[in-house]
This record gives C-alpha cells, structure tokens and sequence, in this order.
C-alpha cells in the first residue's frame, strides 16, 4: 500500500468520519453541564420517590414513565438510566447532563456512520456534523428528559447501521434486535424500528446486492421472528399494566390544544405541525420549551404562515421520494419512508400530551439531514468547505447560546417568556419559579425579597390573564399569589373565575376550601393564615414581555 492510498484509507475510514461529530457535540454542549431541572426534569430525574428507593427499579417495569399520567406513557430504559445514575452518584447534576451529552454524542457518531455506509464518506462527514451542532436538537440534549429521545434515536441508528452491514449474519440479526429493543425500551417511537429495517433492506440492500443468499435468508428470518415474538410480548405486557387506550377529553389543553380541536381543524392542525418543523429545521433561530396554548390554538389561523409552509413541506417530500421512485433511488426513498415513520408518533395524527416539542424532531431530523448530506457532498469542494463552515460555525454558536439558558430556570423562563410571550405554560413556570423562591426567602426571614418576587409573580399573571383568560390555572395561580400578598378580595374574585371555568379541578376545591376555612376563623375571631407580604404595587412584565 503507498502513502497516498494509506492517507485515503484513514480519511475514509468510519472512524475519521464519526469522531468529530462526536467530538463537536461534546464541545457544544459540555457547557451544559453547569445545568439544572428544568419543568419535567424536577419529577422525572430529581424527585421521583422511586428514583431514592435501592428497589425502585422493579416500579419501572410495571409502572407508568410518571405515574397517574393522562397518556400512559412507558420507558422502563430512560427511566432506568436516571435511577441508577441516582443510586451510583448520588443524582449529582453534572453527571447527569453529562450522560446525556454522551448520549448525543453517540448518536451523532452513528449517523455519520450510516450516512457513511449508505451514501459515502463525505455524506457521513456532512450528516454528523449538522446533526451534532443542529440548535434544534438542544431540548433533546439540555433537557434531562430529552434522554428519552437520544436513547430511542441511538437504538434506531445503531440497528440499522447493522443491517446495513453485509452480509446478514444470524449474530448480527441478534445485534440489530438487540438495538430495536434499546429504542422501543427508550420511547415509544421506537416500537416502529422494524418498519425502518424493512424499508432499509427492500429500498436499498436488497435491490444492491441482489436475491439474498441463503445465511442472510436465515439472518432474515431469524430477525423477523425475534421482532415478531417480541413485539406481541411488549403489546401484552404494555396493555396489562398501562392500557393503549387512554381518553384524550382529560389532557391538559394548554399543552395540547388539540384536546379541544374540533372538525376540520383537528385534521389540518398535523398540517401547520409539519410546517413548524420545516421553519425550525432551515431555520433554527427562534426556539421555545412550550408551542402550546395560546401560542397554538384549537382553531387553525389561515393568516398563520405554518400551515402553507407544512402543505408546501409535504409536497416537496412527496415530489423528492416520486423523483427518487422514477430514479430507483432507494437512498433517497429512505430518508423520505425513515422521516414520515419516525415524525408519525409525534405529528398529532393521534393525539399525544404535547401538541409539539423541539425534542420530538430528534429522530426525525436523523433522515432529514442524511438526506441533506449526501445532496451537499455531490458539491464542488471549493464551494462546499467554505459554505459549510459557514453554515456549522453558525448553528454552533445558536446551539451553545441556547443551551446556556438552560442552566438556571428563573432566567431561562423569563426570556422564553419575553420571546414566545403568548405561551400559557411559559407564565406558569414563570410564576411558580417566582412564588418557590418567595417561600425560600419567608422561610430566611427575607421578607422584601419574598415581597420583590410576589410582586413580580403578580405583574406575569396580569399579562397570563389577557394572553389565555379561558385557562384555569392561571387563575388558581392569581389566587395563590394574591392571597400571599393579602389582596383577598382580589384572591376570590380570581377564584370564582377558575369555578366557572374548571368547577371539578383539585386546585380549584382547595383553595375554595381554604378560603372558607380562613373566613370562618376571621368570624370566629381566631388567626387565619398571614400573607408573606403586603399589596402590590403595579410595574413591568418580567423579560419586557408587557405591562400590567
């Protein structure tokens, strides 16, 4: 072998084309690691009770991913990792975001691997370093929760890197189960890997390396048996201990509008989804933990330029995979069968808890960007390395931004809050954020400082009350906050709204029932719970997201 051809053997070799997606996903998110619970995380990965109990692993593979959940959700394997990253390190913060970042660093060298062995080595190159640095995919990683998504995306991945490899042996049809179990394991997505592996071999191994010799037959029906057996397995087991059917009248509406989508727009809604996912993709620049009420309504806007952008989305897919059709292209084909089943599960075709998350396109993005990949390689060297740095240096520096909020939740609230300032979820995060550090600073003794952030708590649930009046939680939360600030005629008024709007709600009968018990004692002449500070005064929205 010369030189020259030893340097084209490492330059091409799966290794040279796989470390440095790795290598920049590290680099990108290592400064998450100064990070905390964010929303979900604070149950999920910091005080579920399971998670301190030496036994509670066996909860996880009979109960719910959090139980007395609406949608039944089941992930013995995140959950899993969490538990025993609590029982061999304690829960230390770092090293659970380090997990994580790993996780994604994996997956991006798996893609490169793939995109390596089905459309060459430069693809393999461009497709794990856009997916490594990609700022969508930072909820996924920043996010302790989105451990859900790069466990299923790595056994995705992983499994049809195997199959891709020929020929099929029996040892690596046991391999490629063995990672679809990993992703069914890791969520619910992927319970559809088969459907990948089939579309993988019919589209691409098969028709390239002609009729199948009789090891990969028995490779083949070996693997399909596994698959079979244990899916049905899964099915009866999943449905014994958390049923498939769950009703969707109990979701919460203002994370999935959905749940009150009626008619036509129930079924143009997944439309303007798609549409979101395309602008996010191109365009990762204004990113969001919540795209719920009232950010998306139940009623499709025909001034919202998602829904024209998900319908011209769609038919350039359809037009890409009926081009590749006519071209025997069964890369392309792939990428356009791997985007719609792995974006299935999260498109709200079925209802699912959230109406959208920046997580969930993590899988999908997978083929999206392979498919990008091996577009750009067919580029002249002298336009694509300048314009691809670019291109990386750019979305490197929004993916290292925006994972930085992730690292304290007050701030990472409120600019969310100031950019997305009609999401109702974002002001009760806001708010609840604000009235836990109130109750820290009472129990100090730190009485103006509890006072400056009621005050500040008040001030967001002026704006919340315009922004989504018909959503019972936000007056709940005016109830507490007022009634912490003594304003308790304010503190009724509120709460004969959240009466009229949600009567059966628990938050809703506790305060009534407090309220109750606090006036009686007044007539009685007893004491009744003292407020932490006094009225507020008026003053700005936190983030510059309005006035009161």
């Amino acid at each position: 072998m010369t030189l020259a051809n030893c340097k084209t053997w490492r330059r091409d070799h799966p290794l040279a084309i796989a470390a440095p997606a790795a290598v920049l996903a590290v680099a990108l998110y290592a400064i998450t690691l100064r990070g905390t619970f964010i929303w979900d995380d604070r149950f999920i990965a910091q005080d579920d009770p399971r998670l301190h109990d030496a036994s509670g692993w066996r909860a996880y593979l009979h109960a719910g991913y959090r139980p007395n959940a609406v949608d039944n959700l089941w992930r013995p394997l995140t959950s899993l990792t969490f538990w025993a990253q609590w029982r061999l390190t304690g829960g230390i913060t770092w090293r659970l975001h380090a997990m994580n970042i790993l996780l994604h660093a994996a997956v991006s060298a798996l893609v490169a691997a793939l995109a390596h062995r089905l459309a060459g080595a430069r693809a393999g190159l461009i497709a794990g370093l856009l997916f490594a640095a990609h700022p969508l995919h930072v909820e996924a990683v920043a996010y302790l929760v989105g451990r859900a998504e790069t466990l299923c995306a790595a056994g995705v991945v992983a499994a049809l890197l195997v199959m891709a490899r020929r020929p099929l042996t029996v040892g690596r049809a046991v391999g490629v189960f063995a990672c679809a179990i990993v992703a069914a394991c890791g969520k619910e997505q992927g319970l559809l890997t088969p459907v990948m592996l089939a579309g993988l071999w019919c589209l691409m191994l098969r028709p390239s390396m002609g009729p199948a010799t009789a090891q990969e037959r028995r490779a083949i029906l070996t693997l399909v048996m596994l698959c079979t057996w244990a899916w049905a397995a899964y099915v009866l087991y999943r449905d014994r201990i958390l049923p498939w059917y769950w009703d969707p009248y109990f979701l919460d509406w203002s994370i999935n509008p959905l749940a009150r989508a009626t008619g036509l727009d129930r079924a143009l809604m997944p439309v303007a989804l798609v549409g979101r996912v395309a602008t996010l993709l191109v365009f990762p620049w204004r990113l969001s933990p919540d795209y719920g009420l009232a950010v998306t309504t139940p009623a499709v806007n025909v001034r919202d330029p998602h829904f024209y952008l998900g319908v011209a989305a769609i038919l350039l897919v359809l037009t890409l995979a009926a081009r590749a059709w006519r071209r025997r292209d069964g890369f392309a084909l792939f990428c356009a069968l791997g985007l719609a089943v792995a974006w299935l599960p999260a498109s709200n075709v079925l209802r699912i808890g959230t109406i959208f998350g920046e997580r969930l396109t993590y899988l999908p993005s997978v083929f999206v960007l392979m498919w990008v990949a091996r577009a750009l390689s067919r580029a002249p060297t002298r336009w694509l390395a300048p314009g691809l740095s670019i291109v990386l240096v750019l979305m490197s520096i929004r993916t290292v931004t925006y994972a930085a909020r992730w690292n304290d939740r007050l701030t990472f609230y409120e600019r969310s809050l100031a950019e997305q300032p009609k999401s109702a979820q974002l002001h009760i995060l806001v708010v609840d954020e604000l009235q836990a550090r109130a109750r820290d600073a009472h129990a100090r003794g730190a009485e103006m400082e509890a006072r400056g952030y009621l005050l500040r708590s008040a001030d967001v649930l002026a704006h919340a009350r315009e922004v989504a009046p018909a959503y019972y939680k936000i007056w709940t939360e005016s109830v507490e906050t007022s009634h912490e600030l003594g304003e308790l005629d304010a503190a009724e008024r509120f709460l004969e709204r959240a009466e009229d709007l949600e009567p059966g709600a628990p938050a809703v009968g506790y305060w009534r029932t407090r309220l109750v018990d606090e006036q009686d004692r007044a007539k009685r002449g007893g004491t009744t719970t003292a407020p932490a500070i006094a009225a507020p005064q008026r003053g700005r929205l936190p983030g510059g997201a309005g006035t009161r």
